[in-house]
Parts: structure tokens; sequence; C-alpha cells
């Protein structure tokens, strides 16, 4: 099995609340997740690990509001994505 299988077979989606800061990496059904969390996207456990770990030291105790929230987001996925792509062509 290709690695880009194995990573495509453990994405799990992002959601994120932004009155209680919570973050959740699942792969539950949107009947299970709380109404008040908005999906943000998906990711596998190493890249949710580490951007969790970007937005500490971005945010440490501080509010992260939902706009910056999906911002960085999106910037980390394209990265990510990126980076995959340049092993890919190897």
């Amino acid at each position: 099995m290709s690695l880009e299988n194995i990573l495509k077979m453990n994405y799990k989606s992002i959601y994120f609340d932004e009155g209680t800061q919570k973050i959740r990496f699942t792969s539950d059904c949107t009947e299970n997740v709380p109404y008040t969390m908005k999906y943000v996207g998906k990711m596998n456990r190493v890249e949710f690990d580490a951007f969790i770990d970007f937005l500490w030291e971005v945010y440490e105790d501080n509010l992260i509001p939902m706009s910056e929230l999906v911002k960085h987001y999106k910037d980390y996925r394209e990265f990510i994505d990126k980076k995959k792509e340049l092993f890919r062509r190897k």
C-alpha cells in the first residue's frame, strides 16, 4: 500500500467551537458533533498535532477567532499539500 493511500485512510474531520475554544479531531459523522462546532476541514493525526502546536505558538492562552483559525487551516493545508506534491514527484 502506498503512503498516499495510508494517509488518505487516516484523514479525519476537524471541528471548532469558537465560544468554548475547543477543537475536535473526529471520524464521527456530523450528527455526533455538537451543533456549536463548525467544520474546518480534514487532516491526519500528524498534521493535526503539528497544527495544534503552531496555534499554541501563535495564540498561547489567547482566544482564537473562527475566521483566523480557518485562515491558518487553509494556509497550513496548502503548505502541507505542496510539500506532499514534492515527494510525489521524486
